[in-house]
């Protein structure tokens, strides 16, 4: 009883910390990005010479007035963003997979993220779909939304991703 108390409680820390890590990393990023934060990194990271032949953003951007901006951005540089890249996953799948993960790397014995866990994932899902996912319209509406299937391994999915930065 008592091993299974410390780990009941081993596992309340776990939770405990990852919740942490994701209010803090919310509360930091809301005040980064009232303050211009992202944008001001996008315009100066293209600005720079390997970036004139083309780039890609990486979560970014993740809100419809952060597209905004950003589309104003790009039109006082001169630059006409061609495409945006939706990789389409399928959720349960991925919850399987994180669930696995960490199977597997507790029967290895090695350290598990605190954030690396099916909690923290519904998190970041509910925070995707009620802030990142209103771009999907806002993007199609512009004809740039181009669909991939990110089900795939990495290497099939940097393949389909490839092939949209060629178009």
């Amino acid at each position: 009883v008592w091993s299974m108390l410390q780990c009941e409680r081993a596992e309340l820390k776990r939770l405990v910390v990852a919740l942490v890590l994701i209010l803090f990393s919310t509360f930091f990023w809301a005040f980064f990005e009232q303050s211009g934060g992202s944008l001001a990194i996008v315009a100066e990271r293209i600005s720079q010479p390997d970036a004139k032949g083309g780039f890609i953003l990486d979560g970014f951007p993740r809100t419809v007035p952060q597209a905004e901006a950003l589309d104003r951005l790009l039109a006082r540089k001169g630059i006409k963003l061609t495409a945006v890249i939706e990789l389409r996953v399928d959720e349960g799948i991925l919850m399987r997979r994180i669930e696995t993960r960490i199977e597997d790397m507790k029967a290895r014995g090695q350290t598990i993220r605190a954030d690396d866990n099916p909690e923290s994932f519904k998190v970041r899902l509910a925070a995707y779909n009620q802030q990142t996912a209103p771009l999907l319209p806002y993007y199609q509406h512009q004809n740039k939304l181009v669909e991939v299937d990110g089900m795939g391994t990495v290497e099939q999915v940097g393949l389909k991703t490839t092939r949209v930065r060629s178009l």
